[in-house]
């Protein structure tokens, strides 16, 4: 849309992982991204408007990492928890 841009980096650092930020990835094909942190939390935001889309809890260490397929359909997440998680998109929402 006209007019609209992305919220600054630093905005969303500020809204999702006070404790700090590891990592990030676009969904392919959406206006999605995710953001890993310390807060043990991996959360989605809408890159339009900056907003929190989606909160997935599940971890119980820092989410260090994660990724998703190429069709957008799973999204990987590890953490300092030793594990590696699996998620189906569509569950999520």
């Amino acid at each position: 849309m006209a007019g609209q841009h992305a919220a600054p980096a630093e905005e969303l650092h500020r809204a999702v992982h006070d404790a700090g930020l590891f990592a990030g990835a676009f969904r392919p094909k959406s206006e999605v991204v995710v953001t890993a942190g310390k807060d043990h939390t991996v959360r989605a935001w809408d890159v339009k408007t900056g907003k929190e889309a989606l909160a997935i809890p599940g971890h119980f260490g820092w989410v260090r990492a994660l990724a998703f397929t190429p069709n957008g359909a799973t999204l990987a997440t590890s953490s300092f928890d030793n594990t590696v998680k699996l998620w189906d998109w569509d569950e999520l929402k």
